[in-house]
């Protein structure tokens, strides 16, 4: 944190010593040639607001720490090195001098390496990047939940008792769900057949004999009906 501030504040320095420059030019107090402006504004408050800015975030958005402090402050060094002697060079304050182009290239390299040193600091940044913690959290659950199967230790033959052998093929067989068979609703069972029921249950408890229930169970139309009544007569009955 205290780190992007320093960037910041250097940006906003150099804003405003771009707008005090500015103001001495066309009120002709200085001769500032505008090139050396141009790169001040450049260098010195667009790059270091979003060099400022970038290092507080990617960390952020990455959940890492940031690679290297020590790269960061070199950075920030080599940036006021090279905007400065910039600005200064191509501010036409400076007598005309054939080694002038020298200090020019040397300035360049130095911002170049800056930003270099800016890429790579912040790649490696986002590289370290593992997840969120909410996705580590995710993990660390579900880690816990599921046992490793390489972990288990299968039980050895040899080492279960003729006891618990015996038993091991009657608890498998106990554990098996039986096989549910489909049950009839009155919903689908017609008017009739309700009827069959009805007199199969008085066949039962003797009010109605046997031959009526057959002869009433013969209409039945269809092997459907005759599953019908012959269920829910057993569960009346």
């Amino acid at each position: 944190m205290r780190l992007s501030l320093k960037y910041v504040r250097a940006s906003l320095v150099y804003l405003a010593a771009g707008v005090t420059l500015l103001l001495l030019t066309f009120s002709h107090v200085i001769a500032f040639d505008l090139t050396g402006f141009y790169f001040m504004q450049l260098y010195g408050v667009v790059a270091m607001m979003i060099f400022g800015l970038s290092y507080l975030f990617v960390p952020s958005f990455a959940h890492a720490f940031l690679h290297s402090m020590r790269l960061a402050r070199l950075q920030f060094s080599l940036m006021n090195i090279g905007v400065v002697g910039m600005a200064t060079v191509f501010s036409g304050l400076i007598p005309y001098n054939p080694a002038i182009k020298y200090a020019t290239v040397g300035f360049l390299l130095v911002l170049a390496i800056a930003v270099y040193v800016h890429v790579f600091n912040l790649w490696m940044t986002m590289r370290g990047w593992r997840g969120s913690p909410g996705e580590k959290l995710a993990r660390a659950q579900q880690a816990t939940a599921a046992p490793n199967p390489a972990n288990v230790a299968p039980t050895k033959q040899s080492d279960q008792s003729p006891q618990d052998r015996d038993r091991q093929p009657t608890q498998q067989q106990s554990d098996r769900k039986p096989r549910s068979s489909p049950r009839t609703s009155l919903r689908q069972c017609t008017s009739t057949d309700l009827m069959l029921v009805i007199v199969k249950a008085a066949t039962s408890t003797g009010i109605v004999t046997h031959g009526v229930y057959e002869r009433q169970r013969s209409i039945v139309p269809n092997t459907w009906s005759t599953m019908c009544v012959e269920e829910l007569g057993d569960r009346i009955t």
